[in-house]
């Protein structure tokens, strides 16, 4: 190796100095190292969790679940979180033994509120000034948008949607007048959010929100106006409503609902004799009582009495707590109501007539009843009653049932399914009554059977004596 002369200098003592010193350094001799990785954490990452935004996971052990807040978070209310476990999963090593190394797991976005939650939480705090059609147009627009993600709403979606659709017919209804070419598209819009929101999941939508889009319904089709003969008719995949003027208060009206159209008319099949869907007959009295109620003076029919009707081929908006486990909607829902009155008492009945033929394997022993939803019931959160309603004709093996009821509102067919092996304590005694006569009976004909062959016996003998 070459030499290397240094020269070193010290203070050992004052006006001396060290001579120079030759020396060799050794050769040096590098040494590899080498680092294996952790397999026991879970390096910090990113994930893009699309309307729920990015989160960011710090490093962490296997065996742990970090929580870290939404990364959007709504207007009011507590803080919000979501999760992500870092798992210990065994490995094998080829033909080394197997190793335990750590995981992540998918995001556990939790209840976090994504980009359509914020949107529809900001639009169900807008309370909308009816002089300003073209605003209340855009906010219906947006609704129908935001909803159409349908795989992406949850409980406080259809929640802060359902709230906002209430808004916003509410401040077209209560408007003294309104330009009816917006209203007839702000109506398309809300019947496009409420049929996107019946599309979700019935655990997600609550009993007041099916509340409150059921009441909004019938505040839509209020103030929808039509002319006599130019009946407004508008269809989604679950809901669809028909608003009609009628030619006079003298005549009753029917209205059928078919497997893809409604139909409208003064002269076809009784309800009773129909095959539609649903139908329902509405007596001339229902429109005659509501121009009495309502008569100003220079007020046309149509403004009075439209007749209006609303079908959902769903029932998740009627959700009754207070039904038994073996009670369910068997029926579309329909609704009548006329103008803006409430209509009860009626001495003419309203008919219905529901098709049953969707009733998986139908049995002797199912019960179906004649209902109407109550609103008020069930602590304002609404229910099934049959008050005012009777059935006419029921059987789920005709798959028909025939109902009257003396006031206008939603109404539906309710089925409760009973085991063959479950009877009432009438059918038991009926039963018993049945056996014990047939027994009586069956004794007295062999007891009379006895006396005829005695008797004719006993003449025989005498006969021959």
């Amino acid at each position: 190796p070459p030499t290397m002369l240094i020269s070193v200098r010290t203070t050992l003592s004052p006006g001396n100095t060290v001579a120079p010193t030759s020396i060799t350094p050794t050769a040096l001799v590098p040494t590899l190292v080498s680092i294996t990785p952790r397999t026991d954490i879970c390096n910090s990452s990113s994930t893009d969790q699309g309307h729920h935004g990015s989160f960011f996971w710090v490093e962490t052990t296997h065996d742990t679940t970090l929580t870290v807040e939404c990364p959007l978070q709504l207007m009011f209310g507590e803080l919000r979180y979501a999760s992500r476990h870092c798992a210990a999963v065994t490995r094998a090593q080829g033909g080394a033994a197997a190793v335990i190394v750590a995981e992540w797991k998918e995001v556990d976005v939790g209840n976090c509120p994504s980009s359509i939650t914020i949107q529809l939480e900001i639009l169900s705090r807008i309370f909308h000034d009816a002089r300003d059609p073209p605003a209340i147009l855009n906010a219906a627009n947006m609704l129908a948008n935001l909803t159409s993600s349908t795989d992406d709403l949850i409980s406080v979606d259809v929640d802060f949607a359902s709230v906002a659709i209430l808004n916003i017919v509410s401040a077209v209804s209560g408007a003294n007048s309104f330009d009816q070419s917006i209203g007839r598209i702000i109506a398309d819009s809300i019947l496009a959010a409420i049929d996107n929101l019946l599309m979700v999941p019935s655990s997600a939508i609550s009993a007041e929100t099916g509340y409150r889009v059921a009441s909004a319904m019938e505040i839509l089709v209020t103030f929808l106006e039509v002319g006599v003969g130019a009946p407004l008719e508008r269809q989604r995949a679950n809901i669809g409503f028909l608003v009609n003027c009628p030619a006079s208060a003298n005549d009753p009206e029917r209205f059928r609902v078919l497997s893809s159209q409604f139909s409208l008319s003064q002269v076809s099949t009784p309800a009773a004799e129909s095959n539609a869907a649903a139908a329902i007959d509405l007596p001339a009295e229902a429109i005659s009582n509501a121009t009495t109620l309502l008569q100003p003076s220079n007020t046309s029919l149509c403004a009075l009495a439209q007749t209006q009707y609303i079908v959902y081929r769903t029932h998740s908006l009627f959700q009754d707590s207070t039904l038994a486990a073996n009670t369910s909607v068997a029926s579309l829902i329909v609704a009548a109501q006329v103008g803006r009155t409430a209509l009860r008492q009626l001495r003419n009945p309203v008919t219905l007539a529901f098709d049953l033929s969707f009733i998986p394997e139908p049995s002797i022993n199912d019960e179906l009843d004649c209902v109407a939803w109550n609103f008020s019931q069930n602590n304002g959160r609404g229910a099934w009653s049959g008050d005012g309603c009777n059935v006419v004709t029921s059987s789920t093996l005709a798959r028909r049932a025939v109902c009257r009821c003396n006031h206008l509102t939603n109404f539906a067919v309710l089925l409760s399914r009973r085991p063959a092996a479950v009877q009432s304590v009438a059918e038991e005694a009926v039963q018993y009554v049945s056996i014990v006569g047939c027994s009586i009976t069956m004794v007295l004909l062999m007891a009379a059977g006895i006396i005829i062959v005695s008797v004719k016996t006993l003449r025989e003998k005498k006969h021959n004596q």
